[in-house]
C-alpha cells in the first residue's frame, strides 16, 4: 500500500494549513478517475491474495480451524453435495447422517457456496469460498465507504479500513452473512438515493443465495424496512425502489430457504428438537456481563477484533473532535470564522454524529446480545403464548458488529487525519496495528485445537478401519466416543451422531436413551443436551463436551454408562473411539482393533457392539 500512502502523505503535506483549520484534504478518491481508484484497489486486493495464500501454503497441513468449521458443515456439505439427494423432495432420506435424516431438514441447495462441494474436493471448496468472501468484504466496504460514508477520504484510509475488515477471523460456511453486510448496505443506500440501479438491484437479487435465512436475513429484512420508513419520514417522499428492494430481499429468502420455511411453518413434518430450546438461563446480571463482555471484546461468529486498536481510536477521535469544535466555540467573542474553519467544523460535526450513532448502535446490539439469553426473555415469551420465537436466536443481530466497528475505524482514522499535523503517518500506524491484530486474531482462531486438515479428518486411519470392518458402509451405522462424529461421516462411515440445526425432535429422545445415564452424572452437558441438543454426541460424563481426545492425551473413560440397547436400536454396530474404555466388557463390547499412524491426530480403538 506504499503507493497510496506515499499520494497521501504529499497531498497532506501540501494542504496542511486547510487540515489544521478544519478544511478537508484534497479528495483523492472523487478527484481522479475511477480506471485509477481501481487500479490503486488491486494494492489491498494483493494484500489480501498475499494473506490467502501464506495461510493455506501448507495446504492439507494447513488450519481451518475446527469449531463450526471441519466438526460442522465442512464434512457435511463434502457428503451430501456430491449425493443424489441434493434436489429430491423434502421426504426423500440422507442415509449417512444422524440414522437417515430427510432432506428437507439439511437446508437449501440454492445456497451456492453449497454447490461449489459438488465439484471440488472439501478443502478446494472451503478455500474458495473463503477466497470469495474475504474479496466481496474487501470490495463492498470499499465501495460504501468511499460513495457514502467518506467521499472525501484518501485511499489511506479507504483501502486501510477495508483491507482490515476483509482480514477478520469469518467463518466462511456461513456465506455473506457476515462478510457481504457492507455491499448489501452500499445496494440498499444506492436504492434509496436512485443511483447505480442495475447492479445494486444484483447485489439485493443475489444475497440471499449467498447469506442464509436463518443466519442474518430474519433481521436484515426488516432492518432494510425500517431503513425505507425512515427515508420515507425524512424526504417526505415515497421510496419506491426502496420498498421494493426490502420486498425483493424478503422473496428472495423465502424463495431460496423455501425447504426450511415449509419445514417450520408451512408444512411441518412433526416437531423438531427446536422446540425445546431453552437456552435463556441467565440472570440479569449474567446477561449484562454478556452484554459488556460482547461490547469490549466482540464474540466469535462475528468477531470484529475492535478491542484494543479500534476501541481507543474511536475514543480518541471523540475527545479530540470535541476539545476541536470546543475550542472553536470558546474564540474570541465576535471574531470571524474563516471559511475553511467552517466548513470544517460542518464535516467534523458530521463524522463526529454518525461515530457517535454507530458507537450507541453497537451498545444496543450488545445489550440484545446479553438479554437474548435472559430466562426473563424466556419466561415472558412463555407467558405471552409466542413459543416459536422460543427457536429463534435473536442474538445474531451482532453479525452486524465487524461492519459497524469497520465504519467506527475509518470515520476515526478521517478525524484524526484533519486534526492531527502527523495525521498520515498516525492514521497508517493505525491501519499497520489494527491489520496485525486482525490477521493475529484469525491465525489464533485457526490454530486454537492445534489440528489441520489432514490431521483432523486422518482420511488414512479411516480407509484403513473401513477395510477392516469389511461390510458396505450402508451396512451398519457408527457412533463415535472423544472426537467429533463429522470426521467418520467425512470418511465415508454412516453416523447415528452427528452436528445439525434441524433434527426430529422424536430421534433426540432416542439417543437420549443411549447417554441418560451419563447426562445425569454431568449436569453441564445435560443441559448441554437437554436444552439445545444440536450436538447430538456420544457424550461421557468424564470427558465433559471434550471432543478432541487426541492420541498425544491418552485419555481413559473408567466407567462409562451408556444404553447399548438403545443404541443398537438405532443400528449402530461399531463405537469409533479416541478414548480407552476400561469397563468395555461390562458394556458388552468388544475391542477389534487399535489404529493409529503417524500423520493422524487419532489413535481409534474400535469397539463392536455385541448382537
Amino acid at each position: 500500500m506504499s503507493t497510496a500512502v506515499d499520494s497521501d502523505a504529499s497531498s497532506v503535506r501540501g494542504d496542511d494549513r486547510a487540515i489544521r483549520n478544519g478544511g478537508g484534504p484534497r479528495n483523492t478518491g472523487v478527484s481522479t478517475s475511477n480506471k485509477q481508484f481501481w487500479l490503486r484497489f488491486l494494492i489491498p486486493a494483493g494484500i489480501l491474495a498475499g494473506f490467502m495464500l501464506w495461510t493455506y501454503r501448507s495446504w492439507e497441513n494447513s488450519y481451518l480451524g475446527v469449531f463450526d468449521g471441519m466438526d460442522d458443515k465442512v464434512s457435511l456439505y463434502s457428503v451430501w453435495a456430491k449425493s443424489d439427494l441434493l434436489f429430491a423432495s423434502d421426504d426423500a432420506i440422507f442415509q449417512p447422517f444422524m440414522g437417515g435424516l430427510s432432506r428437507g431438514c439439511l437446508g437449501s441447495e440454492f445456497w451456492l457456496p453449497l454447490q461449489l462441494f459438488r465439484y471440488f474436493s472439501a478443502l478446494t471448496a472451503y478455500v474458495i469460498i473463503e477466497a470469495f468472501v474475504r474479496l466481496v468484504a474487501l470490495l463492498g466496504m470499499t465501495l460504501l465507504l468511499r460513495r457514502h460514508v467518506l467521499p472525501r477520504s484518501p485511499d489511506l484510509i479507504i483501502f486501510g479500513a477495508s483491507l482490515c475488515f476483509a482480514l477478520l477471523p469469518f467463518f466462511p460456511t456461513f456465506g455473506l452473512a457476515v462478510t457481504g453486510l457492507p455491499l448489501l448496505a452500499y445496494a440498499v443506500i444506492n436504492l434509496a438515493h436512485s443511483e447505480a440501479p442495475l447492479a445494486s438491484w444484483l447485489i439485493v437479487l443475489l444475497f440471499p443465495f449467498f447469506a442464509g435465512l436463518i443466519l442474518v436475513g430474519h433481521f436484515l429484512v426488516p432492518l432494510a424496512g425500517a431503513y425505507a420508513v425512515y427515508r420515507w419520514v425524512v424526504t417526505r417522499k415515497l421510496p419506491v425502489a426502496l420498498i421494493a428492494a426490502v420486498f425483493a430481499l424478503g422473496v428472495g429468502y423465502l424463495l431460496t430457504d423455501y425447504r426450511l420455511v415449509r419445514q417450520l411453518f408451512v408444512k411441518p413434518a412433526g416437531d423438531f428438537h427446536r422446540k425445546e430450546f431453552r437456552f435463556r438461563t441467565n440472570t440479569i446480571f449474567q446477561s449484562l456481563d454478556m452484554a459488556g463482555y460482547n461490547y469490549c471484546r466482540g464474540a466469535l461468529h462475528a468477531a470484529s477484533v475492535h478491542f484494543p486498536v479500534i476501541l481507543a481510536t474511536c475514543l480518541f477521535a471523540l475527545a479530540l473532535g470535541v476539545f476541536v469544535l470546543r475550542q472553536g466555540r470558546v474564540g474570541r467573542p465576535g471574531a470571524p470564522r474563516e471559511p475553511s474553519s467552517v466548513s470544517g467544523d460542518a464535516n467534523l460535526r458530521r463524522n463526529l454524529t454518525a461515530l457517535i450513532a454507530i458507537i450507541v448502535t453497537c451498545a444496543l446490539i450488545s445489550l440484545n446480545y446479553g438479554l437474548s439469553d435472559w430466562c426473563g426473555l424466556d419466561t415472558t415469551l412463555r407467558a405471552l403464548g409466542l413459543n416459536a420465537m422460543l427457536q429463534i436466536n435473536f442474538e445474531r443481530l451482532h453479525y452486524l458488529h465487524p461492519m459497524l466497528w469497520g465504519l467506527a475505524f475509518a470515520l476515526s482514522l478521517d478525524i484524526l487525519l484533519r486534526r492531527l499535523g502527523k495525521g498520515t503517518i498516525v492514521v497508517f500506524a493505525l491501519v499497520v496495528l489494527q491489520g496485525a491484530a486482525a490477521v493475529r486474531n484469525d491465525y489464533l482462531v485457526r490454530t486454537h485445537d492445534h489440528l489441520t486438515f489432514r490431521e483432523f479428518y486422518s482420511s488414512g486411519v479411516f480407509s484403513e478401519i473401513r477395510d477392516w470392518i469389511g461390510r458396505p458402509q450402508e451396512d451398519y451405522r457408527v457412533v463415535s466416543l472423544g472426537m467429533h462424529p463429522a470426521i467418520p461421516l467425512y470418511n465415508g462411515f454412516y453416523t447415528a451422531d452427528g452436528y445439525c440445526n434441524l433434527f426430529p425432535l422424536e430421534y433426540k429422545h432416542r439417543f437420549r436413551k443411549v447417554i441418560a445415564a451419563e447426562l445425569e452424572k454431568n449436569h453441564r452437558i445435560r443441559l448441554f443436551f437437554d436444552n439445545w441438543g444440536s450436538r447430538c454426541y456420544l457424550f461421557a460424563s468424564e470427558l465433559d463436551r471434550d471432543c478432541l481426545c487426541t492420541k498425544d492425551r491418552n485419555r481413559q473413560v473408567s466407567r462409562l454408562e451408556i444404553d447399548t440397547a438403545a443404541l443398537r436400536d438405532l443400528h449402530v454396530a461399531y463405537i469409533l473411539s479416541a478414548v480407552e474404555i476400561l469397563n468395555k466388557d461390562e458394556l458388552g463390547l468388544k475391542l477389534e482393533k487399535i489404529f493409529e499412524r503417524d500423520d493422524s491426530a487419532w489413535r481409534i480403538r474400535l469397539y463392536a457392539l455385541s448382537p
